[in-house]
């Protein structure tokens, strides 16, 4: 969902609660690497992972790529988005974090997620726009 607003005054505290979120989300459990997380990615055939609150809602993983679906719709260009993974999350130079961190890049927008859990059966991010937990589990 995208929310434009014509007002600085707003965008000057989104923009503050977006740097907040990050700021206040606790750093993961060190144990998932960027090097683990690339390991366990599918090189050729993709996985197919589900919410766990929501069973229509989903991603499919492959080597670099992720698409975002949900059961019953059209999959749209804007759903697939390249994937890269990081140690650190920088803004305006200055590092905010230690990561592990995700981010899904496509040609309308940049998601950025801390990466809780990566494995064979469960994917845990958390989205660092509203400090939510997202977890999808392998169909």
């Amino acid at each position: 969902m995208i929310s434009v607003s014509c007002n600085n005054q707003n965008q000057q505290n989104a923009s503050k609660k977006s740097e907040t979120t990050v700021d206040n989300v606790s750093t993961p459990i060190q144990k998932v690497k960027r090097d683990t997380l690339k390991s366990t990615l599918p090189s050729q055939h993709s996985t197919t992972y589900y919410s766990s609150q929501d069973s229509l809602a989903g991603i499919e993983v492959k080597k670099d790529s992720l698409i975002m679906f949900y059961t019953g719709n059209t999959t749209k260009a804007s759903d697939h988005y390249q994937m890269n993974f990081s140690d650190t999350l920088y803004k305006d130079g200055t590092l905010l974090k230690k990561g592990p961190f995700l981010t899904l890049k496509n040609d309308s927008s940049a998601l950025r997620y801390i990466v809780n859990e990566w494995n064979d059966t469960i994917i845990s991010l958390i989205y660092l726009e509203r400090g939510n937990t997202l977890t999808y589990i392998k169909n």
